[in-house]
């Protein structure tokens, strides 16, 4: 038979068992993530934008797009989340009569920000660019061998918070030999690693762009389409069956967890559990 004290144990036991059960329902249902947002990409004033000629024989234009807006995912080792951004552009020359040299510049800025739930979760950041495209030469001259052209896109320059990285340069690429379809498929890479709290990301790339005719046709083909006729040397599929929206300057950032430390309410639960059985011990 149990005592008066004892009786009393038990029921604040119970009470106990009640209080932990609704807390670890509390908690569980709070758990924590690691978040990228704010994602942009943003052309700046040194950017060429759109390139034109009074007699329509040079002519680009640029795009910077957001492709992936982020999201977020369980703050526990391993766990990763991705945002994506991707800059367009196309630049061409066809002069029929003479010489004609076009000529742009690419100058953008991706943000975004990375935020974990728990300050004291560790992270890294992956940047992932690749730049996919052609620098295609067409022959559409008449006496063929009076003419030619050319084109080519510069050295890709990077920064990190406005740092030069060059893990992510890329190098340049030239043709003046046509007709051709030389491929532009490059790729580089950078990782920040042992991140903690939440980090504001700002990458910017800057390259050249050229084009130049002496009545044939000479573009630059980086996943942007036009809408002029009589030029074919930047038209999508185009010269090697391109599919445009697999061209462009991509960016992808992940961010991984790789060290969680145990939360304080880990702890709370704990110690209320064995404050718990202390008291049931204390009932026998």
């Amino acid at each position: 038979m149990i005592s008066g004290k004892g009786d009393i144990v038990l029921k604040r036991f119970a009470g106990w068992s009640f209080v932990v059960s609704v807390l670890s329902a509390f908690l569980l249902s709070s758990a924590q993530a690691i978040s990228i947002g704010g994602v942009t990409a943003t052309t700046n004033p040194g950017d060429s934008g759109s390139v034109t000629s009074t007699f329509g024989d040079e002519e680009g234009d640029s795009l910077a797009s957001v492709r992936n807006a982020g999201g977020s995912a369980a703050e526990t080792v391993g766990a990763t989340v991705t945002a994506g951004t991707r800059y367009a552009q196309y630049l061409f020359a066809d002069n029929t009569s003479g010489t004609t040299n076009a000529a742009s510049t690419a100058d953008y800025t991706v943000n975004m920000t990375i935020t974990p739930d728990d300050p004291n979760t560790v992270y890294d950041l992956q940047i992932d660019t690749t730049r996919l495209g052609a620098l295609t030469l067409v022959d559409d001259s008449t006496f063929w061998s009076c003419c030619f052209s050319s084109a080519d896109i510069g050295s890709v320059a990077a920064s990190v918070g406005g740092v030069a990285e060059t893990d992510l340069e890329m190098a340049a690429l030239e043709t003046n030999s046509g007709p051709t379809n030389l491929e532009i498929n490059q790729a580089a890479s950078f990782t920040i690693s042992g991140l903690t709290g939440v980090y504001n990301l700002v990458l910017n790339f800057v390259w050249t762009a050229a084009a130049w005719s002496n009545n044939d046709e000479g573009a630059v083909r980086l996943g942007l389409t036009n809408t002029t006729g009589g030029v074919s040397a930047d038209d999508y599929p185009g010269p090697g069956g391109r599919i445009a929206a697999n061209d462009g300057h991509f960016v992808d950032v992940t961010a991984t967890v790789t060290s969680v430390i145990p939360e304080p309410s880990t702890a709370l639960l704990l110690g209320m559990g064995l404050a718990g059985l202390s008291l049931r011990r204390s009932a026998d």
